[in-house]
């Protein structure tokens, strides 16, 4: 039998819905986002109306396909699935209309048992929002770099060359303090900007995520702050494959996310466990939490979980879409979920590397 008579003999003995005696494939077609459904091969098996208003292809063109034939943009995230049933989400575009009007998707997708499930939502609307995001974070790092540059270039200069004493000294070591945190605003926009391009590309190597995990925790301001950040691991030595510095400054800014919101006294673990084919690298906090509603958001350019700042903690809502965005640049996954104490676990996933690799 072919594949697209296996498909359609898969779809008329999809679920009936026990005694409702729904019609799933029907159901699905009054449902807005598009909905697809595949087997364990990544084959489709149903096509909802919706799926085929925003990729434009019908569903008799794509039922018995391969859906990453089908949907191109799908194609990465229909292979994780179908590999090892992990969740994913991805923007990108699926469609153009007939006068040229592209159509932007957001795609989340989750196996349950053998069955695939792809879920497409229109994100046009959201994708012209982040372009202008996009657009005032390149125009704001390249027109503010000059002057905080030169603001504190003479702060330090000032600084040698004039002996002030008391409140003078205090007033431009002031100064110098303020124009250095101006300056790292300004390099965090830079660093999204490049991300977001995608501009850098990230060589990757066999690194060791044990040690890079260890530079990070030696410069995490936890112990200024109060917190306690504890290592653990199960062996001296864990090889991954990434680019060592994007890794450590992934690891560092996951480590200061988590000071902010532990707040004095709070307890941080970053732990480093091999699960084969991947490494895990996981940083967890006891601080106030993150509700669900909030957990795929985070990774979202300017998103800050607390807007008005009510908790004391600052930022402008950055640091997290740089680790999502070069995570994903080195083949890699970051997610967040509840800590047993209650408070936010950040889980970065990277392809292992052979113990072997880090001797040669």
């Amino acid at each position: 039998m072919s594949n697209p008579a296996r498909a359609l003999a898969r779809r008329r003995r999809l679920p009936t819905g026990g005694a409702l005696g729904v019609d799933v494939p029907r159901v699905l077609d009054v449902v807005g986002d598009g909905v697809v459904l595949m087997d364990a091969d990544g084959t489709i098996v149903c096509w909802n109306a919706a799926a085929a208003r925003l990729t434009g292809v019908r569903a008799s063109e794509a039922i018995g396909r391969p859906c990453r034939e089908v949907l191109d943009v799908a194609a990465d995230v229909c292979e994780r699935l179908v590999g090892d049933g992990a969740a994913m989400r991805r923007i990108g575009l699926i469609h153009r209309d007939g006068d040229g009007s592209e159509v932007r998707g957001e795609l989340r997708g989750e196996r349950v048992g053998d069955t695939i499930v792809l879920v497409v939502r229109d994100a046009t609307a959201a994708a012209a929002i982040d372009q202008i995001k996009a657009d005032f974070i390149a125009t704001a790092s390249h027109e503010l770099r000059t002057p905080v540059t030169s603001i504190f270039g003479a702060a330090a200069t000032l600084g040698r060359r004039l002996r002030l004493r008391g409140e003078d000294l205090e007033l431009l070591s002031s100064l110098e303090a303020e124009a250095g945190r101006l300056w790292e605003v300004v390099e965090r926009l830079l660093a999204a900007h490049t991300a977001r391009l995608r501009e850098l590309r990230l060589h990757l190597e066999p690194v060791d995520a044990v040690a890079i995990c260890r530079a990070a925790q030696q410069l995490t301001i936890a112990s200024e702050h109060g917190c306690r950040l504890e290592l653990e691991s199960e062996n001296p030595t864990c090889p991954t494959l990434a680019e060592p510095h994007a890794l450590h400054r992934a690891v560092c800014a996951l480590l200061d996310n988590a000071v902010k919101y532990a707040g004095p006294d709070g307890q941080i673990r970053l732990s480093v466990v091999r699960e084969e084919p991947r490494v895990r690298i996981c940083v967890e906090d006891d601080g106030i939490g993150l509700e669900p509603a909030w957990r795929e958001r985070v990774f979202e350019p300017f998103v800050r979980v607390d807007p008005d700042m009510s908790h004391g903690i600052g930022g402008i809502g950055l640091s997290l879409f740089v680790v999502h965005e070069q995570v994903e640049q080195m083949g890699g996954e970051v997610r967040v979920g509840e800590a047993p104490a209650g408070g936010c676990a950040f889980t970065l996933d990277l392809a292992a590397a052979p113990f072997e690799s880090l001797a040669a």
